[in-house]
């Protein structure tokens, strides 16, 4: 679900800001995350990152903050995930959901030289983190309906009639029993004749 909404936008992110590289990375075991969608790694890079827990910065997990490494940062400033991801620029914001970071969203690039590559600034971060609560307000979207779609499904399986109501005392929706105990064509024709 969440992969098929991310690669489009891993896209997008790598062609406006003119990155070389954008993945997700996801929580792994041990408090490292997963590399999982990837734009702009060769395919010797996919294999050697797929399924690797990468150690990242607690820095890198807070949501007011996004992360920016340029060429004035320091060789062993996150030099772990820099070299896991070989990536020795970039900008990462977390996707928060539920006060939890769902993923980190990162792009960068291999070199930066102006005028062609200007290093990465100010904006870059602001878009990037924009994306990254945008992405957050999508996915918690999708698990809202996914979770809708269980307790519909949940609730047309159960042998009780079951009614919603809204807080003016007006009903809302009803499951399947409920259309056979009153003999309803359907949840329409039962909601409009229920005082009936």
């Amino acid at each position: 679900g969440s992969e098929r909404l991310l690669r489009p936008v891993v896209k997008r992110i790598n062609a406006v800001l003119n990155t070389a590289k954008v993945g997700v990375l996801v929580p792994g075991k041990g408090g490292g995350f997963v590399p999982t969608v990837l734009q702009g790694v060769t395919v010797d890079e996919k294999a050697r990152l797929a399924g690797r827990v990468i150690p990242v910065e607690p820095e890198m997990l807070e949501a007011e903050t996004p992360v920016l490494v340029t060429a004035e940062d320091a060789k062993e400033r996150f030099s772990a995930l820099r070299e896991a991801l070989s990536l020795p620029f970039f900008i990462s914001s977390p996707v928060i959901l539920q006060n939890e970071v769902a993923a980190i969203l990162i792009t960068g690039r291999m070199m930066e030289a102006t005028p062609f590559l200007s290093r990465l600034g100010r904006t870059d971060m602001e878009t990037v983190q924009a994306i990254s609560a945008l992405l957050a307000s999508v996915l918690v979207h999708q698990r809202l309906e996914a979770a809708e779609e269980r307790t519909h499904i949940m609730l047309d399986a159960m042998p009780l009639c079951c009614v919603f109501w809204d807080e003016n005392g007006n009903q809302t929706d009803c499951n399947e029993e409920a259309l056979r105990l009153f003999g309803a064509a359907d949840k329409e024709q039962f909601l409009q004749r229920f005082y009936r």
